[in-house]
């Protein structure tokens, strides 16, 4: 009945609706097709049977009713799904008639169907899910309002929403709703059920493939083609799984049943022509199979882009199709832009065939249509750095690496973009990422590489990277040319820094490489020429090596040596020439190669001495630099290489004007040109020339070189002047012309003694061993330094040098270098070798005044007086006026050595007034007259004074007057010390600038006893500069150093580490031990320097409780070496330092536990010869060791030897007394303190300061043996010795406060509150624990809390923030609990910055061993 119902409903409606439009009937009517089990009842209203399904009922109404009802909101969603059953439809169109249905009539059933399957196809899965909701509501509608059924429709919509889950991935929910539809589906009995739950079995075998549940989806896939046998998306599905299994005959059997059971699905076709692709590896006939379905495939989907791919691989390398591959590589990469492996092989295919345009066009639409098509940014990229558009190209190549990441000719060509647009930090990198890229040798990263670092001047790196790059490739001519190069310029930079010899290693071996590659390429011009440059260069770095100072005894050794060098640079210059005269040949256009064999022949003609007669003459050099000349007129290089190798003075000024027409800046040419007119004595154009060349290149050495000159010759005024420029030009470029030049004006200007002048010297004498200037003045140098060997040495490689190879000048004879040797061997001590140097000279007739002072010298140093006395007579008779004055000093002098002061002093009074004039003789004389025992130094002082000291040497005679009045007074040595302090401080006052006063008044004030060290510091702290000319004990920063060691308080700045109780203000010691290191470094051989050094660091240490840093720099210090030569040296000071360093390093080993180095180095130290007053710290250092050894009977033997010895140093005492209470040495009385009081009685004013000390170290004993009453006693007695000392004070307050705690008597209390008193009151600084301990007492006397607040608030500002102890945050958080509530005015206190909790939590943390602390945390809690 219900059935039949339904039929004639569905009858009545169609009839109705072709004669009469209503909506309410079409809906009934649409309705009627999404109902269950209509198959029947739309047969019999004429239906075809067998093309009877929801699809074909819901167009067959539509095509019969939706041309009358356009509006209605049904026939526009039959219109949509008419779109979406399309193979091929357009996703917005259908998507807008689908929306458009809705909003018509919101209970189309079909119009949400739909719409749900477009939203799948979007990802959208809260779209789909609303959709589903809303076409339930509609079924919901129609069931409600006509008793529809509609299962069918709901699995439908369900359907949709698990394929919607499916697409996002949520496999478990999908599988849900997928097993819920299968299950419901399979108990209706209808055909359009059965299709539903096909479609769910077919969702759940996704699933499983999504899962990658291979087996199980096969499975399914088997059980689903039992049931339809012709179902052809299970016969293609389970074709593909058979093929990915490798069974390429049944997966292309099903295959072809699902193509045949359903032909126009494109993705059967691609997938059969996938099958017959792989088979094709095997029968050649399946490519063509496969080539059928890829057709196929593109004719059905013609957005296939992966078919058109097999399309052009097959046309490409099968069919060898190039233009019919090329376009289905075309199609494909249109399609998908992405597919890297079709756009090579169609760029491929295009560069082959010379089409870049087109190629780099198809790259660029393909990296337009899609950002990850990084194939194409690459090849894109290739081709602009192709073309040489470095800009674009490195857009297109830093694109491409984000896909390419590891593709090292991506980073080599962003590399060489980066580096063709001079960005050579980034092209550094770059090729860095292509070198670190494993794969294989990366040879030309490297390379370019080597050549960027080259260009920039690191030659170390760039050596690096060449080398690497040859271990690669071994027979790279590009790698092999940048090693030699890069070798080539590290060699001028050591050269230009004074390293000869290395640079003439890295010369050699860069020849060696260069001759390599000349033998592999010998085609190749620039490689001759890199090796002419490399010998040339070899020829300028070689250096003679000096044999060692016995070889300059023999004549003949050192001609040999010196020959052979020079035979040695000449061969190089040959082979230089050959190397440029084979470049030529190869490459005869280039004027630079004439250029170089010009320079060449020069270099030869120069090193065989080959001078040209005749000066109108052409040489072979001048006629290849004209040569140069007619190939680049217009070059300006070559026009000053003409200049300088011209003999011709006219054709030189031509060139250098020619040169200067070509480039007006040209710094060379105006050098040059300037030197020609000095050498023409045109001093005004010399010096215009010069400053043209130094504002055009300020780094030019010649300018510089050729101003000193000039300034030379302008006299005496300017001759500073010109050794600064000389000096700079020498910096610049270390050339021997220029080095020797600044040997003569620092011997001119008496700056030898600059270590900057001896190092050049030295590198002189390594260039130019054939010239006997550079010896000699090498000589005079270390003469003035007083290395006496060195320059005898000196002296006699300049007279082998004039016998071997000539040298003798104007400004340099034989005679010269032979009075230098005499004067050197007679300050040497080799007295007779000396007096023969000057008995040949005098046979010779060329000893002069100089020389005869010098035979007088000689003659007394070997007892010849009387002789010596003769010549020196003689020489004042014949020496000259400007010289007599330091004739007559020397005549004086030998007096005084020979005959004694009163004969000195007649001698004296004998000679004119005008000589004191001469401040060397005046120096002279006033010492002489300074020791006269017999009254006359006043009256010649008087009669004098005006010529003493009114010239440049009078603070060195205040400094004599000092030293003579501190000599007067031998009986008393204090006194004298005081007189001489007097004339210092005058002298002070006349020359407020003498370094040398201001040294020796600080050495004065030194030496006296007591607290004088601050003011010696504040006297020599004005001047901290170091000169060379500043040796020995005299300079500032020795007499600061000695002012470090001598106060306890000068070194100590650190007040986190310890408090001063001194008054004064010392130095800072760390800036003392920085001027010392510096010192050290510019005087490593200076012992003064090292043995203050250490002193200092050793003061730090000691201030710093000995850190284990400061420890290991004191022994590195002190090495083996250094420590045998300072000992091996002798000296008067020597046994003094040796015995100060062994007990500074002994203590360092005791205090970091090395006991028995300790012990040996104070042993050492006690076996020296120095007196009892010194040796009685050596026994005392080894006391306390044994006592640290527990070693008690030693320990009392070295007591007594310290009893025996005595001391006059007060701090010996004291230390001896504290081991006598540690260790109970003194038996019934305290010998120590005993022996000190008698040596106090003994001088002029005993000092009570060091009595109350001794009475303290007595009451530290009595501490130790808890006799606190005995050391109260001892204490109190301290305090009467010195009252002005609160520290003592102090120390006897926590004393009595001690007494009170363990005998709880009040009178203690109060005999403590008065000695805190006065610690509070008398200390300069504010002294730790005085207010606390006051603080204590006085709440324990009288309980007042105002007191016991303010001394507690004074105790806090007495500490640095970072040293607060744990005692005083417990009494701040005491204190913070009687501060609770007050008033907003008190709130700055400083126990008002943190709650009570918080101050007690801090002293817990600081000591949490107190139990105190713990029992007010739980009482606070």
């Amino acid at each position: 009945m219900y059935k039949k119902a339904q039929l004639q409903v569905l009858h009545h409606s169609v009839a109705m609706l072709s004669f009469y439009c209503s909506d309410a009937v079409l809906e009934i009517a649409f309705t009627m097709c999404e109902e269950d089990c209509v198959d029947q009842i739309f047969g019999a209203i004429g239906m075809e049977r067998s093309r009877n399904s929801r699809q074909e009922r819901l167009l067959w109404l539509g095509k019969r009713f939706a041309h009358s009802y356009p509006h209605h909101g049904g026939s526009l969603a039959v219109i949509a799904y008419a779109l979406h059953c399309r193979p091929i439809f357009s996703l917005q169109r259908t998507k807008f008639c689908c929306e458009r249905a809705l909003k018509m009539d919101l209970t189309s059933i079909t119009g949400w169907q739909v719409l749900a399957e477009l939203r799948v196809s979007e990802k959208s899965l809260s779209s789909v899910q609303l959709c589903v909701t809303r076409g339930q509501e509609a079924i919901c509608h129609f069931r409600n309002a006509y008793g529809f059924s509609l299962k069918v429709a709901e699995l439908r919509l369900q359907l949709v929403l698990a394929n919607a889950h499916l697409a996002s991935e949520s496999h478990d929910e999908s599988a849900k709703i997928f097993s819920n539809i299968a299950e419901s589906a399979g108990k209706l009995e209808d055909a359009e059920a059965a299709r539903v739950k096909f479609a769910a079995v077919e969702g759940l075998i996704k699933i499983c493939l999504a899962k990658e549940l291979f087996e199980e989806a096969e499975c399914k896939l088997e059980e689903l083609l039992a049931l339809d046998a012709n179902n052809h998306w299970a016969l293609a599905e389970l074709g593909w799984l058979v093929f990915q299994r490798g069974n390429i005959d049944n997966a292309c059997t099903l295959l072809v049943e699902a193509v045949h059971g359903q032909p126009d699905i494109a993705s059967y076709h691609y997938r059969l022509g996938l099958i017959y692709w792989k088979a094709g590896d095997i029968v050649q006939s399946h490519k063509e199979k496969a080539v059928e379905q890829f057709i196929l495939t593109v004719k059905l989907d013609p957005s296939n882009g992966d078919a058109y791919h097999f399309l052009g691989n097959y046309y490409n390398l099968s069919a060898r199709d190039k233009q019919r591959a090329a376009k289905c590589y075309q199609k494909c990469v249109t399609l998908n832009p992405e597919d890297s492996e079709a756009g090579e092989s169609l760029c491929d295919i295009l560069d082959s065939g010379g089409q870049e345009t087109l190629e780099a066009v198809i790259c660029h639409d393909a990296s337009q249509k899609s950002r990850r098509a990084f194939w194409a940014w690459r090849r894109m990229g290739y081709i602009q750095v192709q073309q040489k558009k470095w800009s674009d190209a490195v857009g297109s190549l830093q694109y491409a690496i984000r896909g390419y990441p590891t593709c090292a000719d991506l980073w080599e060509a962003l590399g060489l973009s980066y580096q063709q647009l001079g960005m050579l930090t980034a092209a550094i990198k770059a090729y860095g990422r292509a070198i670190a890229i494993e794969g294989g040798p990366h040879v030309f990263p490297l390379i370019q590489s080597g050549n960027i670092f080259l260009l920039l001047g690191s030659y170390r790196k760039a050596i690096e990277q060449f080398q690497l790059g040859l271990e690669f490739a071994p027979q790279n001519l590009a790698a092999q040319y940048g090693l030699a190069s890069a070798m080539l310029g590290m060699s001028k930079e050591c050269r230009a820094l004074g390293a000869f010899g290395w640079a003439a290693n890295l010369t050699k071996e860069a020849s060696e490489i260069a001759f390599a590659s000349c033998l592999m390429f010998g085609n190749v011009a620039a490689v001759w020429k890199l090796l002419g440059d490399i010998q040339v260069d070899y020829v300028h770095c070689l250096p003679w090596e000096k044999e060692g100072e016995s070889f300059g005894n023999e004549s003949e050794a050192f001609s040999y040596s010196v020959c052979s060098w020079k035979q040695q640079r000449i061969s190089k210059a040959v082979n230089a020439k050959r190397a440029y005269q084979h470049a030529l040949h190869l490459s005869p256009w280039q004027a630079n190669l004439y250029k170089d064999i010009a320079i060449s022949i020069d270099l030869i003609n120069y090193l065989h001495g080959n001078e040209m007669s005749d000066e109108n003459s052409w040489c072979l050099a001048e006629v290849m630099a004209l040569g140069a000349l007619m190939l680049e007129s217009n070059n300006a290089e070559l026009w000053i290489n003409m200049g300088c190798l011209s003999k011709q003075k006219a054709i030189q000024q031509h060139a250098f004007i020619r040169a200067l027409q070509v480039n007006g800046f040209n710094a060379l040419a105006w050098a040059h040109l300037g030197k020609l007119y000095l050498r023409e004595c045109q001093r005004d154009l010399a010096r215009q020339a010069f400053d043209h060349a130094r504002s055009a290149d300020p780094l030019l050495a010649i300018s510089w070189a050729g101003m000193s000159v000039h300034d030379h010759c302008e006299g005496s005024k300017v001759l500073l002047e010109a050794f600064a420029s000389c000096l700079y030009a020498v910096q610049l470029l270390p050339v021997a012309e220029f080095q020797l030049g600044l040997g003569k004006l620092a011997a001119s200007t008496g700056q030898l003694q600059s270590s900057k002048v001896l190092a050049a010297l030295e590198q002189a004498v390594q260039h130019s061993p054939q010239c006997p200037e550079s010896h000699n003045l090498s000589g005079l140098v270390w003469e003035s330094r007083r290395y006496f060997l060195h320059a005898i040495l000196s002296y006699k490689r300049a007279r082998y040098a004039m016998q071997h190879f000539g040298g003798q000048s104007k400004s340099l004879s034989y005679h010269d270098v032979s009075l230098n040797l005499a004067r050197a061997l007679c300050q040497a001590g080799k007295a007779k070798d000396a007096v023969n140097e000057c008995e040949n000279l005098e046979k010779a007739g060329m000893l002069g005044s100089e020389g005869l002072q010098m035979y007088a010298a000689a003659l007394w140093q070997i007892g010849k007086d009387d002789l010596s006395l003769e010549m020196v007579n003689k020489a004042v008779t014949i020496s000259k006026e400007n010289i007599k004055a330091s004739t007559i000093g020397l005549v004086c002098k030998l007096v005084y050595q020979i005959s004694g002061q009163v004969s000195a002093m007649t001698k004296l009074l004998k000679t004119p007034r005008d000589i004191l004039t001469d401040s060397n003789f005046s120096l002279t004389a006033f010492a002489i007259a300074i020791l006269d025992c017999n009254g006359r130094f006043p009256m010649f002082l008087s009669e004098n004074f005006n010529l003493f000291f009114l010239h440049e040497r009078s603070p060195k005679l205040y400094s004599l007057l000092a030293a003579g009045k501190q000599l007067s007074e031998s009986a008393n040595i204090r006194s004298g010390v005081q007189n001489a302090e007097l004339v210092l401080r005058k002298a002070l006052h006349m020359h407020p600038q003498s370094t040398l006063i201001r040294n020796q008044l600080g050495f004065h004030l030194l030496s006296m006893r007591g607290k004088s060290s601050h003011i010696a510091v504040r006297c020599s702290c004005r001047d901290l500069d170091i000169s060379p000319s500043v040796q020995g004990s005299t300079s500032t920063p020795a007499m600061l150093g000695a002012a470090a060691i001598s106060c306890s308080n000068c070194g100590t700045r650190n007040f986190r580490i310890t408090f001063s109780t001194c008054t004064n203000e010392g130095v800072d010691g760390v800036n003392v031990i920085l001027q010392l290191q510096r010192w050290f470094h510019l005087e490593p051989w200076n012992d003064t320097a090292w043995y203050l050094l250490i002193l200092n660091i050793f003061q730090k240490a000691r201030e710093e409780k000995y850190p284990n840093h400061l420890c290991r720099v004191i022994k590195q210090l002190v090495s083996s070496v250094r420590w045998n030569l300072f000992f091996n040296k002798g000296g008067d000071n020597c046994p003094y330092k040796g015995f100060q360093l062994l007990l500074c390093i002994s203590e360092i080993y005791l205090q970091s536990g090395d006991y028995s180095g300790s012990l040996k180095h104070a042993i050492s130290a006690s076996q020296l010869h120095v007196s009892d007053g010194m040796l009685f710290f050596a026994h005392l250092q080894l006391a306390r060791c044994y006592a640290s050894q527990q070693d008690l009977t030693s320990l009392h033997n070295e007591y007594k030897k310290c009893l025996q010895l005595r001391t006059d140093c007060e701090i010996g005492w004291i230390t001896l007394g504290l081991l006598e209470a540690r260790y109970f040495l003194q038996g019934q009385n305290n010998t120590a303190a005993i022996n000190h009081e008698l040596f106090l009685n003994k001088r002029d004013n005993a000092q009570n300061s060091w009595m109350a000390l001794l009475e303290v170290v007595r009451g530290q004993g009595f501490i130790w043996h808890e006799d606190f009453q005995s050391a109260e006693e001892a204490l109190v007695q301290a305090c009467s010795m010195w009252p002005e000392e609160g520290c003592l004070h102090l120390i006897h307050g926590a004393i009595c406060m001690e007494l009170a705690r363990q005998s709880s008597r009040s009178e203690f209390l109060y005999m403590a509150k008065r000695s805190l008193l006065k610690a509070q009151d008398i200390g300069h600084s504010a002294l730790p624990m005085v207010s606390l301990l006051l603080a204590q007492a006085e709440a324990s006397i009288d309980r007042k809390k105002a007191k016991w607040e303010r001394n507690l608030r004074l105790e806090w500002s007495a500490w640095p923030a970072d040293m607060k102890p744990a005692e005083l945050l417990f009494q701040m958080h005491l204190l913070a609990v009687q501060s609770r509530g007050m008033s907003e005015r008190e709130n700055d206190r400083p126990e008002c910055s943190k709650s009570s909790r918080s101050w007690l939590l801090l002293a817990l943390h600081l000591n949490p061993s107190c139990s105190r602390y713990w029992e007010a945390l739980k009482q606070d809690s």
